[in-house]
């Protein structure tokens, strides 16, 4: 069998932008793709999952299936989904070419406010177009459009067919035309014209006797036997004039009755062709001498025309009559009371009160058409007499008031005809000054066609109406109908106007030039308006698709888009590969790409005659030549690398049974040109011999056929035809020399007859480059010369051409031409050509009257002496004197250094990735980026960044630093750019790059750098020997290739977060490569090299200015420890925590040598990190144990140099470091700065050096600074003498910031919490006056006074009930930027430092204040990507930062405003972060989620633009006011980076996630938040409440969690005290009754808890549970021991047990599909789990009617024989079971009085006590392992999978063995094993924990089966054994009370006094039970062997003995 062919799958990305629209350069983005493969491409359409679009989102397309035909109105929808971390991806397969839509709707996202908002309706985007090039081909060959060579044809000249159409083709066939353009075939009107069509479905039968057949049969072979494909016109703006349908159907055109408005129109064509009749009666000219003839006839038209039929009464209302309507309304009281008039209408201007009658009393006004049709609403105008005149009174009002009212009303309407009758002087104008030029131009004008005098014939006028004839049909309709408006063209007309159509004056003002032989068509808006016209013209179209390959659509510009659309859908259904050219002629290039977009045509006709000069003719080639040579690569290469996929179209395994794959290859979506047809002369213009010059004919037409792009002649112009041919009046044939060649005779290239021998070649080459893909151009023009050298992009080979134009006045010999050299390139002559021609009078005109259509006499002529000389390999090329005008040389190229290139694409592409495999997260720094200073503090002075001439410095010296300027380069191919020219001058870029590596790698800290710098150097060698103009673009391709590879391995390196991010966060994350990196100056430690954190750069590269202990706290957690760059951060950690000091860290850290201890804030955010690097980090707790040399002695402020022996002397666990700096704290800190003075700070006053902080313990709150010194973030310190600023803080913020406050909380509730977990030995701190006070008192302090110190309400009245001075409140609502601060007004400025303190220390503040204040800062705070560092509305705020501003100004000199208005990007981070926290706290359904989401990510997009334009590839420090540059800020900065990643991890982790309702009274404690996550339901129902509790039930019943325990107690009590009933029951009942019966009731039980609100319902529904339920497991028991032998019993007894277990492996599963139904009906998801459960209950319980049957003596399904054999079983046994047997209470009794009853009691207490801790808190202790909730569940499978394979294992062996009690003992060994492993593991030993769990539920579960097989087996007595089952299973269950009880929140995450209950029953009571019974049995069973019972049974029968049961 033949070996499956693979295939790539070829993606077309299509990325689209925030509004739907395509992200695409252009305005508009043309995208135009490639025409439809096999297998077929895709169209991926990617959006960012954070997209507007995305919210309730859809996208619409309208691309077919497969095999589908395509229905333009037929949208398909792919659902949007929101994802905050996801980019959305989808992939269309293209089967057919054409023109096809999409757009999107979606939801806007509504106001983010607290308050009432609109509710947004769904909305759609604007319609984009997505047009696919139609797949054309010759033979087995595609043809590109490029590759297009097309002939017009005018068809009534071809002569008589086929006869001589064959000769004419034939001919065309040999000079290498591969299409044939026909004019229209069709049956011709009276004009004669091909485009005045008489019958759109008739073929004319003078060519084509047998109609369509003859026309089928000519294109068939055309095709196959000539190469030629055909195009044919089509026309459906108008039908000739004599069209017999129109007589029919004259609706299908403009008349009066279709179109009222062309009334005037027509009545003034009509009297002025009755004028012109009378011309010579009224005494006026008909033969025009000159102007003043023409003036008097003109003069005489406004009387005898004009005003002969009283136009104006088209214009203006009748005064008279409307007055009188008017009047009469008012005295009969008909007034519009409704009518907007005010009452002091009667002081209004006349004019005003014409106004408002135009505005609101008129009607008729929207259009033109029946006289006085602008008439008054009669009630309107009564309604303005009433308020001049009062109501009228039939009594009171006489004749005179009716006068006055009358008169009044006429002067109004006289004011209104004013305007109007200015409009009609204007029209009138028009009118007179069109006819005047028309006529001046048809009979007056040389250069027009002075038609003569004027005549009935040949009249004034060209009418522009036809009249329809009266006859037997016409007579039929209306005679308004009859007369149909002709067809014509309008200058400079608007093509989305209808010129015939109401809001159109173009035929009343006479401004259409007219075609008096065709009627315009008229279409309406679709079908409905005009049914048979459309059905009539989609037959036409059809009719042309089904025989033509191509379409030209004539005069496409007056053609309807609404139906070109829909007549070229029409005929892609019958032929889906058509090609479309159009004649196009908008003006405007938009307008041009709309046509182009909405209906798919494939290119413009565009003509090289038209241009006057050698310039203007060198630009258009330009424009049609393709892209630039050496232009850079068009895809994207960042797939180059990438592996085969081998099964999906997304890389995914090939699986048996399928086609593999081969890889996906994407290409970037490069907007297209507008393509063109472009002509060398069209057949409806002059030709070179009539318009510039015959000898150009060579020469235009070789210009052409060079272009990239379809090309095209006409028949004529290779023949040198004297004069354009006149289509309507002209007859004769075609004659053509090539027409003249034998069948079977080939045209040889060379001299010949006309230039059909060159045009040959010419077209020959034009073929095979459009083929090949010749894409790249040069086009250079020189006085008369326009050279062309068309190249492949890959191979390099290449055809050139030079071609002498011949313009009038061109020169005859060469000329100027100097010889040309082409550089690097080696050129081989194909041949050099003139033209000769006679172009004298007498030559053209024996063309011009010959009796066939033929050309001057011309002859093309060799050229000798073109020299093609080579110089290395460069070429050298000289004309002879005789390469005269019109000559062309003609020469194909090819490249030496380049000739494998197509190869070489490919290598330079290549190897990237493998090359840098091995590069480590600090090798990327110095590969990818390293700044100017960093390389030069690195290098010791000897190395910097590039700098390239014209552009200067690069950013980088890195990868980043070349590819920032060459990004834009690329995109936008600007081969023009100073770097390209820059690289083509020399090779010192690419020596830069290899030699800078090579030293690097040359370092030991670097050698991982060898790979990068080797495959760097091997590919800049294999492209040094290009030619220097191609340098750019293989440099570009070198650098593009090695920086994808940087960047992929940067994101590889880091954690899947953002490996699975979006590029915006990747591109975030790449960011700490940039900061992150060795500093030999600025190590962290002052003795070893370390890489460290730089602030930003490049002001923060180096030395003492790299690290700053504030910015590296607050950004770290982005860049390192949510990257996963976890050591990295652990350094940083370690090295702070030696330096601490005064329980604070260096602000400054100097390498530890200098450090500087002046920032309040800086320790709290240290500390923030250690608490997030716990949390964050895999067993991060164990940081806390490192142990780190002190710089400076633990509670000793004493100073000392880094190299004092004090220094590093001491050493201090991280813990303790911690304790430290709280303590600290709260003794309060009174010290001054070490050298204190100007050697540390010369701007800051004394007393700023003084550092005070104290703890007020009313409130907790710390509180320190001063005016004089700025110890948090907004630290500027003025500067200017001048201004008078100098030591005075821009923004002081001395008191108690927010942001402290916050994360002062945030750590104490963390370190309390340590504490409890037994990880943080301190319990508290010694405050100043020697009291301890925990920590969790102090955080208490914290919490309880929060909002009281620093919430603004809103409410003035609630003002009291907070520590607030009315007087000084700027704004509420707020959170105070400081408490108490000295100078109070700015406590009360609104800043961005409260989402700080939000988002760390969210419990502190109330839902519903902080949404209202994040709502203010979002308002008046948040810029495009920064946040206002002051409110605007704060007299303070001055938001334009300049450092070296040198005025007087007191804010703002030397940069003080820093911190007082400008837009940091920080702060955006947090404000974001606390925005998603507070909002999901709102949400209750997973649509809120998504919409909370997207309110975070709308307002990224700033962000997102910025990092993506930014040449340093980060986010800006800040921004002045609205997001405005900032020249003082550093470009790209650690925390600006940093914070916005948090916001991604806080998303993608589920930190900032809470759920359920909260009273906005109430304070938010995350700690009782269990974030939201989807269930992983139970079957067993014990166990649903805590998947239940998992997924939210306790949060949203608003419980706590000791009510949740007690609902959970509940169930037992019922369930314990039912079941030793229940067993009498089942034996009463019968099984079959019984079984069924309570699985029907707890499954309805189990439905209404999904119903339940409350703690009360829930706690109802538990007891009732327990009740229902009591009877299953003890009756299941007990039955299958009334079934089965005792050696039998174990194995059954354990399999019906192990479900249990094997419910909670699986319930881990089902919670992924119930998870979907989370919000379906308003349920949450742990209500669907209560119901679907219960749901599935009741349906088994119904259908085990049928499936349990009753005892053995009572079994239906057994015969009598089976029944006997069973009975005996049993009996043989020893079992009563066997018999039948009554109930009596006695059988109760002996139950109670027998030990062995409490015996298995005890020990199946031990069993249930420890099976109900493990499986109602599996889940949560899996979970407190450090996994999600949905994880925690899946967890949770293995340790039941394990359990329940045991549990049959022991079954089946205890059966066979008959030990039970050694493999309960034995097994009870493994699960004490698995508790201890619980009780003892640290805390972050997940692995130790999770390895319990499956040794405590192996060792509970199998005891559980086998103990209530072991009491079975030893209890005889029907009636007995069910009691006593009864009680030993109700005692066990009764445990599940405290089983309930002792996993309680505060013991996370160990739960130690759980397990250790769970320990003491295993071993006190199940392995001590078990031994007890165990041995007390044996004892039992010696003494019954030795006889010591026998008495017992002494003188009994065998029935009374059987009776005794165990007894006996």
């Amino acid at each position: 069998m033949a070996p499956s062919q693979i295939n790539n799958h070829t993606v077309h990305l299509l990325p689209l932008k925030d509004d739907g629209s395509p992200d695409l350069a252009g305005d508009p983005a043309y995208c135009y793709l490639p025409p439809p493969t096999k297998p077929a491409y895709s169209v991926r359409f990617e959006i960012e999952g954070t997209s507007s679009i995305c919210r309730q989102g859809s996208l619409w397309h309208n691309l077919p299936n497969e095999g589908e035909q395509f229905v333009r109105s037929r949208f398909r929808e792919h659902k949007l989904k929101a994802s905050f971390n996801d980019v959305i991806q989808i992939d269309i397969p293209v089967h057919q070419a054409g023109a096809f839509e999409f757009y999107t709707t979606y939801t806007p996202i509504p106001k983010f406010t607290v308050g009432k908002t609109e509710v947004p309706q769904s909305t759609s985007t604007k319609t984009f177009f997505i047009d696919v090039e139609p797949h054309l081909q010759v033979g087995k060959s595609r043809l590109p459009l490029d590759a297009l060579s097309c002939i017009s044809v005018l068809s009534k000249f071809m002569g008589e067919y086929p006869h001589d159409w064959d000769r004419h083709l034939h001919g065309i066939s040999e000079r290498n035309y591969n299409m044939v353009h026909f004019t229209p075939l069709m049956i011709r009107g009276d004009s004669n014209s091909p485009y005045s069509i008489y019958d759109q479905l008739a073929f004319d039968k003078a060519f084509f006797p047998k109609g369509e057949k003859d026309v089928a049969d000519l294109t068939t072979r055309m095709e196959q036997d000539m190469g030629l494909l055909s195009m044919t016109d089509v026309v459906w703006n108008h039908t000739a004039n004599n069209s017999k349908w129109l007589e029919y159907h004259p609706e299908s055109g403009y008349n009066i009755e279709t179109a009222p408005h062309l009334r005037p129109a027509y009545e003034l064509d009509t009297q002025f062709l009755k004028f012109s009749s009378e011309l010579a009666s009224k005494g006026l000219p008909t033969h025009l001498t000159g102007e003043s003839d023409l003036t008097k006839i003109m003069d005489a038209a406004k009387v005898h025309v004009v005003g002969a039929i009283k136009l104006w009464e088209f214009y203006v209302c009748d005064v008279e009559g409307d007055a009188q309507k008017a009047v009469t309304a008012w005295l009969g009281r008909d007034v519009d009371s409704d009518a907007s008039l005010v009452d002091d209408v009667p002081s209004w201007s006349l004019k005003q009160k014409a106004d408002w009658l135009v505005a609101h009393g008129f009607h008729g006004t929207d259009r033109m058409g029946e006289r006085f049709r602008r008439r008054v609403h009669p009630h309107r105008a009564a309604a303005l007499l009433q308020k001049l005149f009062g109501p009228a009174h039939a009594k009171q009002n006489n004749a005179a008031d009716e006068r006055a009212a009358h008169g009044a009303m006429a002067r109004f309407l006289n004011e209104v005809n004013l305007e109007w009758y200015r409009e009609y002087d204007a029209d009138v104008a028009a009118i007179i000054d069109q006819v005047f030029n028309r006529t001046k131009y048809m009979r007056l004008d040389s250069h027009g066609p002075q038609i003569g005098d004027i005549t009935a014939a040949n009249p004034l006028i060209e009418s522009y109406f036809t009249r329809l004839e009266v006859n037997s049909i016409t007579s039929k309709h209306d005679p308004d109908s009859l007369a149909l408006a002709n067809n014509g063209w309008v200058w400079a007309a608007d093509v989305m106007k209808d010129n015939a159509g109401p809001r159109s004056k173009v035929y009343l003002r006479r401004e259409l030039i007219v075609w008096g032989d065709c009627v315009k068509l008229r279409y309406g808006s679709g079908p409905q308006d005009s049914p048979y016209l459309w059905e009539h013209m989609t037959g036409y179209t059809q009719l042309m698709a089904k025989h033509f390959h191509a379409f030209r659509i004539d005069n496409c510009h007056s053609t309807p888009l609404h139906v070109a659309s829909h007549m070229l859908d029409s005929a892609r259904c019958v032929r889906p590969d058509l090609m479309v050219a159009a004649e196009l002629f908008s003006g405007d290039e938009k307008m041009d790409y709309l046509f182009c977009q909405k209906l798919g045509i494939s290119c413009l006709i565009r003509e090289a005659m038209q241009v006057w000069s050698p310039a203007e003719l060198s630009k258009l080639v330009h424009i049609n030549a393709g892209r630039p040579v050496g232009s850079f690569a068009v895809d994207d290469v960042s797939g180059t690398d990438k592996p085969a996929a081998n099964g999906s179209l997304t890389n995914g395994a090939h699986t048996n049974g399928t086609t593999p794959q081969g890889r996906e290859i994407v290409h970037k979506i490069v907007p297209s040109k507008i393509h063109a047809l472009l002509m060398d002369c069209t057949h409806d213009n002059e030709t070179p011999v009539q318009r510039r010059d015959g000898r150009d004919t060579i020469s235009s037409s070789a210009l052409v056929a060079m272009c990239a792009s379809a090309s095209g002649s006409n028949f004529g112009m290779d023949e040198l035809y004297p004069e354009l041919i006149e289509l309507v009046h002209e007859t004769r044939p075609y004659s053509s020399p090539y027409s003249n060649l034998k069948l079977g005779e080939s045209l040889k290239i060379g001299a010949f007859e006309g230039a059909g021998a060159i045009k040959k070649l010419m077209n020959q080459l034009h073929q095979i480059m459009g083929m090949d893909g010749y894409s790249e151009s040069h086009v250079h023009h020189d006085g008369e010369y326009i050279t062309v050298h068309r190249i492949h992009p890959k191979s390099r080979k290449g055809n050139y051409l030079i071609a002498h134009t011949a313009f009038p006045g061109s020169n005859s010999g060469s000329g100027s031409f100097q010889p040309d050299a082409l550089t690097g390139t080696k050129a081989k002559l194909l041949g050099a050509w003139s033209l000769e021609c006679d172009q004298s009078y007498d030559a053209k005109q024996t063309a011009i009257h010959a009796k066939v259509l033929q050309g001057v006499p011309s002859h093309t002529k060799d050229i000798r002496g073109v020299t093609v000389e080579a110089k290395g390999d460069d070429t050298v090329i000289r004309l002879p004197g005789s390469f005269g005008a019109g000559s062309i040389a003609v020469f194909e190229t090819w490249i030496p250094a380049a000739e494998h290139s197509e190869g070489l694409d490919k290598y330079v592409t290549s190897g990237a990735k493998d090359a840098f495999k091995n590069v480590g997260l600090i090798d990327l720094n110095v590969i990818m980026y390293r700044a100017d200073s960093e390389e030069r503090a690195a290098s010791h002075g000897q190395d910097g960044v590039y700098s390239v001439p014209g552009i200067g410095a690069l950013v980088y010296c890195g990868l980043q630093g070349w590819w920032s300027i060459l990004r834009d380069v690329v995109a936008s191919n600007d081969l023009g750019h100073p770097i390209c020219e820059h690289l083509r001058s020399g090779q010192w870029a690419l020596d830069y790059i290899v030699g800078r590596l090579d030293k690097l790698a040359g370092q030991s800290e670097y050698a991982n750098l060898t790979g990068p710098a080797q495959w760097l150097r091997t590919r800049f060698d294999a492209i040094r020997k290009l030619p220097s103009f191609l340098l750019p673009r293989y440099f570009a391709l070198v650098i593009q290739t090695a920086y994808r590879a940087g960047f992929e391995r940067g994101v590889e390196l880091m954690n899947d977060n953002v490996k699975n991010g979006q590029r915006f966060l990747k591109s975030l994350a790449m960011v700490s490569y940039q900061l992150q990196g060795y500093m030999p100056n600025a190590s962290l430690w002052p003795n070893k090299l370390v890489p460290s954190l730089a602030a930003g750069l490049p002001h923060f590269a180096q030395d003492w200015a790299r690290c700053w202990g504030r910015d590296i706290m607050i950004a770290m957690r982005g860049l390192l420890l949510c990257t996963g760059r976890y050591e990295e951060a652990k350094e940083h950690i370690l090295c702070f925590a030696s330096v601490v000091k005064h329980g604070m860290i260096p602000n400054l850290l100097g390498s530890a040598k200098l450090p500087r201890y002046n920032s309040r804030d800086s320790v709290w955010f240290f500390l923030q990190n250690i608490q997030d690097y716990c949390n964050l980090v895999p067993d991060g707790h164990a940081i806390l144990e490192e142990k780190v040399e002190r710089r400076f002695l633990p509670y000793d402020d004493t100073w000392f140099a880094w190299d004092d022996k004090r220094a590093y002397s001491q050493e201090s666990t991280i813990a303790e470091v911690v304790h430290e700096c709280l303590q600290r704290h709260a003794g309060g800190m009174h010290f001054r700065e070490y050298n204190a003075g100007p050697g540390i700070d010369s701007q800051m006053k004394d007393e700023g050096f003084n550092i005070d902080i104290d703890v007020d313990w009313k409130t907790g709150i710390i509180f320190g600074g001063n005016e004089s010194n700025c110890g948090t973030w907004m630290d500027k310190m003025g500067e200017s003498t001048k201004a008078g600023s100098k030591g005075h803080p821009g923004t002081s913020r001395d008191g108690a910031p927010v942001e402290i406050t916050g994360l002062l909380y945030s750590t104490l509730k963390w370190v309390s919490g340590l504490n409890a977990d037994g990880i943080f030995a301190h319990e508290g701190v010694t405050n100043s006056e020697g009291h301890k006070v925990s920590y969790t008192n102090w955080a208490a302090k914290l919490k309880s006074s929060f909002e009281h110190c620093y919430y603004i309400p809103n409410d003035r009245s609630e003002w009291s009930k907070y520590d607030i001075n009315p007087k000084i409140v700027n704004r509420t609502g707020i959170y105070k930027d400081v408490f108490r601060g000295k100078k109070e007004y700015r406590d009360y400025q609104l800043r961005p430092n409260f989402p700080i303190a939000m988002t760390v220390a969210p419990d502190l503040f109330t839902l519903s204040h902080a949404l209202g204040a994040l709502e203010v800062a979002d308002h008046a705070l948040r810029g495009p990507t920064g946040m206002a560092t002051l409110d605007p509305a704060d007299l303070e705020y001055h938001p334009y930062y300049i450092n070296s501003e040198d005025s007087d100004n007191y804010q703002t000199a030397k940069g003080r405003n820093y911190h007082q208005g400008p837009e940091w990007l920080w702060p955006t981070g947090f404000f974001l972060r606390a925005l998603c926290k507070f909002l999901f706290m709102k949400c209750t359904t997973h649509e809120e989620r998504v919409e909370a989401f997207q309110q975070v990510t709308a307002r990224l997009h700033g962000c997102m633009a910025a990092i993506k334009q930014s040449p340093w590839a980060g986010l800006t420090e800040l921004t002045q006011k609205n997001g405005e540059f900032c020249g003082d800020s550093c470009p790209t900065q650690a925390w600006s980076a940093g914070c916005i990643i948090d916001l991604y991890d806080d998303a993608s982790n589920g930190s900032s996630h809470g759920s359920g309702n909260h009273a906005d009274e109430k304070h938010i404690d995350l700690d009782s938040h269990i974030e939201e996550r989807f269930p992983d339901p139970d079957a067993g129902k014990r166990q649903s409440p805590c998947n239940a509790k998992v997924d939210g039930l306790v949060k949203d019943l608003n419980m706590t969690n000791g009510q949740y325990n007690a609902a959970l107690s509940l169930f037992f009590v019922s369930y314990a005290g039912f079941e030793p009933l229940t067993n009498v029951l089942l034996k009463r009942l019968r099984p079959s009754i019984f079984i069924p019966a309570i699985m029907v009731l707890w499954g309805i039980v189990m439905c209404f808890m999904g119903f339940v609100h409350n703690f009360s319902g829930l706690a109802a529904a538990r007891f009732f549970l327990g009740v229902a339920e009591a009877g299953l497991f003890p009756g299941v028991n007990y039955y299958l021991s009334c079934w089965y032998k005792r050696s039998e019993l174990g194995i059954r007894a354990a399999v019906f047990f192990s479900a249990a277990a094997l419910a909670g492996s699986f319930g881990g599963l089902l919670a992924a599909a119930i998870a979907l139904m989370d919000g379906i009906g308003g349920k949450k998801g742990w209500a669907w789990i209560f119901i679907l459960e219960g749901l599935a209950t009741v349906l088994i319980g119904g259908v085990s009617y049928w499936m349990v049957h009753d005892f053995p003596d009572e079994a239906k399904f057994l015969s009598d024989d089976d029944r006997l054999r069973v009975l005996r079983r049993l009996k043989s046994d020893g079992q009563s079971s066997a018999e039948h047997e009554e109930f009596k209470m006695s059988y109760f009794w002996a139950s109670v009085k027998d030990w062995k009853t409490w015996a298995f009691a005890v020990v199946y207490m031990g069993c249930d006590g420890a099976l109900y801790s493990f499986s109602l808190f599996l889940p949560t202790i899996v979970q407190e392992l450090g996994y999600a909730s949905t994880k925690a569940n899946l967890l949770s499978v293995p340790p039941y999978a394990a359990a329940a394979v045991l549990t049959i294992l022991i079954g089946w062996l205890a059966d066979r063995t008959n030990q039970r009690g050694w493999c309960n003992i034995g097994v009870s060994l493994i699960g004490i094993t698995g508790f201890s492993m619980l009780l003892g593991a640290p805390t972050k030993s997940t692995g130790i924990k999770y390895a319990g769990t499956f040794l405590g539920a192996m060792g509970i579960y199998p005891c559980v089966a086998n103990t209530i097989s072991w009491a079975a087996n030893n209890s005889e007595g029907v009636y007995k054994r069910g009691v006593t089952l009864g009680f030993v299973i109700g005692w066990g269950n009764l445990n599940g009370i405290v089983s309930s009880n002792i996993y309680q929140a505060k013991d996370k995450p160990n739960y130690r006094p759980g397990h250790a209950v769970v320990l003491a029953y295993m071993v006190v009571f199940l392995l001590g039970g078990s031994l007890f019974t165990h041995f007390m049995l044996m004892s039992e069973n010696k003494k019954r062997l030795a006889g010591k019972k026998d008495h017992l049974i002494a003188g009994k029968t065998d029935s009374e003995i059987e009776l005794m049961g165990d007894k006996k």
